[in-house]
C-alpha cells in the first residue's frame, strides 16, 4: 500500500509540475485527509536548486556532511546574484493553498460533482488550514542545503515536507530508462530547526 500511495503521489507531483506549472487554482499541495500541523509540506517557493557552476562549491562545502544550516554570506556564494525573501516564499505557499482551496470549493457546490462533495470539501479544508499555518510564521526562514538524489532532473520535480524537526524530500521524474541516481545540491527554507534529513526518489515513465 505504501509503494501504491508512493507512485499515486509520483504521478500527482509530475502533472503538477510538468503539465501545469502555472496553473495556481490547481496546484494541490496537501494529499492527505487531514492538517497535522507537525507534518506540513513545504512549498515550490521555498525550495531552490543550485546553479549548475556553483554545484561544486557547493559539495566541497558539505563535505560528507548529508545537509547542513548556511547563512546569509554563503547564500550569495551559491546563488551569486539572487535575493531571497521570506515574506514572498510564504506569501506564495498561502496564495496556492487559498487558490486550491476555492477551486475545491467551487467544484464542490456544482450539482453535477454532487456524489463527490465530501472529499472536494475536505480537500478545501485542508488546504485552508495550511493558508492559515502558514500565516502564522513569524520567525525567519532558515536555510538549509541538502544532497538529494534525483534520475532525470529536467524531467522532475520535488517534494518535500517537514515532520517534526525531520525534513523529508522526494523526487520524482520521467524517464524512458532506469539510470542511476545523481546527487543534486538544493537549498530549502525551513519554519523550524532540522536536525535529520530523509531523501527518496522515483522514476515513472
Amino acid at each position: 500500500m505504501k509503494s501504491y500511495r508512493k507512485i499515486c503521489r509520483l504521478f500527482i507531483l509530475l502533472f503538477a509540475a510538468i503539465a501545469i506549472p502555472n496553473a495556481h487554482a490547481q496546484t494541490k499541495i496537501i494529499y492527505e485527509n487531514h492538517f497535522d500541523k507537525a507534518d506540513v509540506p513545504i512549498y515550490k517557493s521555498r525550495i531552490f536548486t543550485v546553479p549548475e557552476n556553483t554545484r561544486a562549491g557547493a559539495f566541497t562545502l558539505m563535505g560528507n556532511k548529508s545537509f547542513q544550516f548556511i547563512d546569509s554570506e554563503t547564500l550569495g556564494q551559491i546563488f551569486p546574484g539572487q535575493e531571497f525573501d521570506d515574506h514572498r516564499m510564504l506569501n506564495e505557499q498561502i496564495e496556492v493553498a487559498t487558490d486550491y482551496a476555492k477551486y475545491r470549493e467551487s467544484s464542490a457546490a456544482d450539482p453535477f460533482f454532487a456524489n463527490q462533495r465530501v472529499w472536494m470539501e475536505n480537500e478545501a479544508e485542508v488546504h485552508r488550514k495550511l493558508a492559515e499555518y502558514t500565516q502564522g510564521i513569524h520567525d525567519k526562514l532558515k536555510p538549509y542545503l541538502f544532497k538529494v538524489p534525483v534520475y532525470f532532473e529536467g524531467t522532475g520535480a520535488f517534494d518535500v515536507r517537514l515532520k517534526g524537526n525531520v525534513l523529508y524530500v522526494f523526487h520524482g521524474s520521467l524517464g524512458h530508462s532506469t539510470p542511476d541516481t545523481h546527487l543534486v545540491p538544493i537549498v530549502v527554507f525551513s519554519e523550524r530547526n532540522v536536525t535529520d534529513v530523509k531523501v527518496d526518489a522515483a522514476l515513472a515513465e
